[in-house]
């Protein structure tokens, strides 16, 4: 409960600073995210968190390749994910996915204490799927 509540306390905040534009692309991203979420736990077993950081996107033109991050990280997952073996190396070793904003979209980084990959996007460039596969080569 007391995540629960902590999760909608973090979105209602970030969606009662943004504005129109923000809110607006922000309800027409959350679906996609969401669904990407589900197809990696269709293809491996295990749920993944895609956890987008809202409050680093100022304007709606900074969302435009948030959903080309999340579908990148679950093709990439889904490639991995082709034996039982795979499947249980990955859901050890993955939990969570951010997405954040970045001016310049780099590496994606993987946090190996939190299991979390760290994933970019801004208005042109986003983090591809061959940017996770190195990582996931390793599990």
């Amino acid at each position: 409960m007391k995540r629960v509540l902590t999760v909608a306390v973090a979105v209602v905040s970030a969606i009662a600073w943004a504005g129109k534009p923000e809110r607006d692309k922000q309800k027409e991203v959350t679906p996609l995210v969401t669904e990407h979420a589900k197809s990696v736990k269709t293809a491996c077993g295990c749920d993944v968190k895609l956890n987008v950081k809202w409050d680093s996107f100022k304007k709606a033109d900074d969302m435009a390749r948030i959903k080309e991050v999340a579908e990148a990280f679950a093709t990439a997952a889904k490639a991995h994910c082709e034996s039982d073996e795979d499947k249980k190396q990955f859901c050890a070793n993955v939990k969570a996915v951010e997405i954040n904003f970045a001016k310049d979209v780099g590496d994606v980084e993987y946090k190996e204490k939190e299991k979390t990959f760290v994933a970019h996007s801004n208005d042109s460039s986003y983090n591809g799927d061959h940017q996770f596969k190195p990582f996931l080569d390793k599990f």
